[in-house]
């Protein structure tokens, strides 16, 4: 309430507002100018009180509308994949190479089905994500002789007196959460060993569903460089050769202003944006899959590679087993959800009993 003013206090009972709701929107403000300062058309109150409103209607509605972006973000990627498949399978592909040749091929099934039955179990292993899910229903993966002490220290209810060290209290999800776990809002759920929250998926991507992700991206960089072959030589065929500076007629801009003069199909500067998007997809799951992957060997994640916490496991068969379960390279032919994560003592005891004193800062819940 200190960064209250008499005239937002007076302002607050004419409206009728009840004195938290004043103070929350006062912190959002406050919030709000401190994450946006350099911006200069951000200074001025009227723009910094939107904000703020906006800051604090999300924040009221969280639980309608972060699900909504979630399955927001989940069905753009499913529609970019149906769109991409549909042009390919039936109209590049059999314009350049005829009807015969491109008849629904087996490796564009194989590849649709990878994409999809991955994307539906990033969203069904998120249980497994759950701090919860390994102290009750998935506490058999956790090795006998520390089970006991992991299930006392993620208790659920109130915070546990005594050390502090062994984990942090979760006010959102009311328990006991290791230091090696994230709460994300958009999830609303603590995350064990929380790589990142992927917007195109609408997942938050842990210890459970991390492989279904790896796997996703390699699939997802196999299709996209598949479907832009196809797109590329229709282009360079059917479309660039028709002006003569014929490699702009790729660059999405100049395409839709090639439209709006008539020289240009709509459909055309469709597929010079869809080559740009596949182009895009083929470059980042690239980079995605070699983080990942980098992140999987040292035996850390994203956040805990910046925190110098200890890596898990004594060697790459144990950090590989973690995420991927055994058999792991067998993942990227079939989705292997019944091979559960291999825990070993040590490495359960490093994600869930870990000393604050082996990470530069702590982390906390958002």
């Amino acid at each position: 309430m200190d960064g209250m003013k008499p005239s937002d206090a007076s302002l607050c009972s004419l409206s009728g507002r009840s004195w938290n709701i004043c103070v929350e929107l006062d912190q959002m403000r406050r919030l709000a100018r401190q994450l946006a300062s350099f911006p200069p058309l951000l200074h001025h109150e009227p723009v910094m009180d939107v904000i703020s409103r906006v800051l604090f209607f999300v924040k009221k509605h969280k639980r309608i509308i972060y699900p909504v972006i979630n399955i927001l973000g989940a069905t753009y990627t499913l529609v970019m994949i149906l769109i991409v498949a549909l042009i390919n399978v039936f109209h590049t592909c059999p314009v350049l190479y005829g009807d015969d040749a491109c008849r629904f091929p087996i490796m564009v099934a194989a590849m649709f089905f990878q994409v999809c039955s991955n994307l539906f179990l990033i969203h069904y292993a998120m249980k497994i994500n759950k701090v919860s899910y390994w102290t009750k229903e998935g506490s058999f993966l956790l090795p006998k002789s520390v089970r006991p002490k992991i299930q006392e220290a993620c208790q659920e209810g109130a915070p546990l007196p005594g050390n502090p060290q062994l984990g942090k209290f979760c006010f959102e999800c009311n328990l006991n959460a290791p230091r090696r776990s994230l709460h994300c809002p958009l999830c609303d759920v603590c995350v064990l060993r929380c790589d990142h929250h992927c917007f195109l998926t609408g997942a938050c991507l842990g210890i459970g569903n991390q492989r279904y992700f790896v796997v996703w991206l390699a699939w997802i960089c196999v299709g996209a460089a598949y479907s832009l072959k196809y797109m590329t030589i229709y282009m360079y065929t059917f479309i660039a050769p028709k002006f003569v500076f014929d490699y702009l007629s790729f660059w999405v801009p100049f395409a839709f202003f090639k439209w709006i003069f008539g020289f240009e199909t709509f459909f055309n500067v469709i597929l010079a944006a869809l080559v740009n998007s596949t182009f895009w997809a083929v470059s980042m799951s690239s980079i995605a899959i070699g983080g990942q992957i980098f992140f999987i060997i040292k035996g850390n994640n994203m956040w805990d590679y910046r925190k110098s916490i200890k890596c898990d496991g004594i060697n790459l068969k144990e950090r590989f087993e973690l995420i991927f379960g055994r058999n792991w390279y067998l993942n990227f032919i079939f989705p292997q959800f019944w091979n559960r994560n291999v825990m070993t003592e040590e490495i359960a005891t490093n994600i869930f009993l870990i000393s604050t004193k082996t990470c530069r800062w702590s982390l906390v819940c958002m």
